[in-house]
């Protein structure tokens, strides 16, 4: 009777830790700097944000969380908005007149999470 290998079985990665992996994709598909992800994030300390950023040591308040959250909904509605993921992803710098003529990517910026709500449900608005 031939033995079969235990498979090595991969450490499961936390909730934590893939949700700041998808927001790190969605601000790589968005072309933001680091100033701008920090600045989506709540502008956590930069210690913090580089282990985020490596994957190492994840574990997010309920504020990052909603934060993310919000990051989330933006882009899956734009994404059901625009069939062609470069215009969805442009979307948020140009200016719109929802915003008294800001882009929402400079409504998001600003340091209240209100301002993400706003823009998250604008495109709840337009679905």
């Amino acid at each position: 009777m031939d033995k079969v290998p235990n498979k090595v079985k991969q450490p499961s990665k936390s909730k934590d830790e893939v949700i700041i992996s998808i927001f790190f994709n969605i601000m790589n598909a968005w072309q933001l700097s680091e100033k701008e992800q920090i600045m989506l994030l709540g502008s956590p300390e930069l210690d913090l944000f580089y282990h985020w950023k490596k994957g190492e040591a994840v574990v997010l308040s309920e504020t990052i969380l909603t934060r993310i959250s919000h990051v989330l909904g933006i882009y899956k509605n734009l994404h059901i908005l625009f069939s062609v993921s470069s215009q969805a992803d442009a979307w948020l710098t140009k200016t719109n007149s929802a915003f008294n003529e800001q882009s929402a990517l400079k409504i998001m910026l600003k340091s209240d999470i209100k301002n993400l709500a706003k823009v998250h449900d604008y495109l709840d608005a337009q679905l």
